[in-house]
């Protein structure tokens, strides 16, 4: 007759008959070892306890800090690998690479009618680069680029505020630069024009011509008619542009500044720096550079007798007063 006990029941009569004497021990246990069977599962039941104790016991013990990323990279807020990242950082180099950024609302355009607007903007452009007497090929480097705003605003913020130690953050996607963007969310001036589908139009330098020539042509106050060389198309396009704001990036630190239609439009009308150069150059030659040059020199000179002066009287009164001749003469 074979007797047929469950494994936990086995287990449980292995522990009780370990705590007693083998003579005082049931039959049903002597049995137990003695079978093949029920010897090699209770060794598997009691493996697997084992191996559970062990495994707790691993658990509790503290393990040595192992450090995930380098030291030179913080953790940052999304993976470091993901679309949302690449695109974070590439908002916040485009903002901190220029000093001036159009923000404008693009209402279904189609590519190819941005890819008209874009080889449009880009023959003018070109031809400003032709006219200007330094010759500086800008119309490559200014870009129309568009935005994901749940993406661009952050970045916005980011670039616009500092670390705590008063300069840039180094990572714009790090963690604590991120802490600090949301709380400035409600208090930054381009918050309220965030919203919606937004593209933006960078550039590398302040170039007024350059910057005169995309308001008349993406923004005018009132639209003309369109000349016959110009592409129908891009027509189309820029009739579904709206523009918001503006960037303009402060120096030292590159905070921003919003900047309404008329602000950008008064930028635009400026003179280049070489003209303002040569202003002031006419300007001293008219007044006389020989005469500003003498009363700077004057003031100087006058500085230079007074600091003079003032010496020699502390010398004067550190001495006891200045001597009289006769007393300073040696007795007969």
């Amino acid at each position: 007759m074979t007797l047929r006990i469950p494994a936990t029941q086995c287990l449980r009569l292995t522990v009780a008959a370990s705590r007693t004497s083998s003579a005082a021990a049931p039959s049903c246990i002597r049995l137990l070892h003695t079978t093949p069977s029920l010897s090699a599962s209770l060794a598997q039941q009691s493996a697997k306890a084992a191996a559970k104790k062990a495994a707790l016991s691993d658990r509790n013990t503290p393990q040595p800090t192992v450090r995930i990323h380098a030291t030179t990279q913080p953790p940052s807020t999304k993976a470091p690998t993901s679309r949302k990242t690449y695109l974070h950082r590439t908002y916040l180099s485009l903002l901190r690479s220029s000093p001036l950024t159009i923000i404008f609302q693009h209402n279904a355009v189609r590519a190819a009618e941005w890819a008209a607007i874009r080889r449009e903007l880009n023959s003018l452009l070109t031809s400003i680069d032709a006219s200007l007497p330094e010759k500086q090929p800008l119309a490559s480097y200014i870009k129309i680029t568009t935005t994901h705003v749940g993406i661009l605003g952050p970045a916005v913020r980011v670039a616009d505020s500092v670390s705590p130690d008063g300069t840039f953050w180094p990572h714009g996607t790090s963690v604590e630069a991120s802490t600090v963007a949301k709380k400035s969310k409600r208090k930054h001036p381009l918050t309220p024009l965030l919203s919606g589908p937004l593209a933006v139009v960078t550039f590398p330098v302040l170039s007024p011509k350059h910057i005169l020539v995309v308001m008349d042509m993406m923004f005018p106050v009132k639209r003309a008619p369109a000349k016959k060389s110009f592409d129908p198309v891009a027509t189309v396009g820029l009739n579904k542009l709206l523009f918001l704001g503006a960037r303009v990036q402060e120096r030292p630190l590159g905070m921003g500044t919003a900047m309404e239609d008329t602000g950008v439009r008064w930028l635009a009308g400026l003179n280049s720096v070489e003209e303002m150069r040569g202003e002031i150059v006419a300007l001293l030659q008219t007044v006389g550079g020989g005469e500003i040059v003498r009363n700077l020199e004057s003031v100087a000179i006058g500085l230079g007798r007074t600091v003079e002066g003032r010496r020699l009287m502390l010398e004067e009164e550190a001495g006891g007063g200045p001597k009289s001749a006769e007393e300073g003469a040696p007795a007969a």
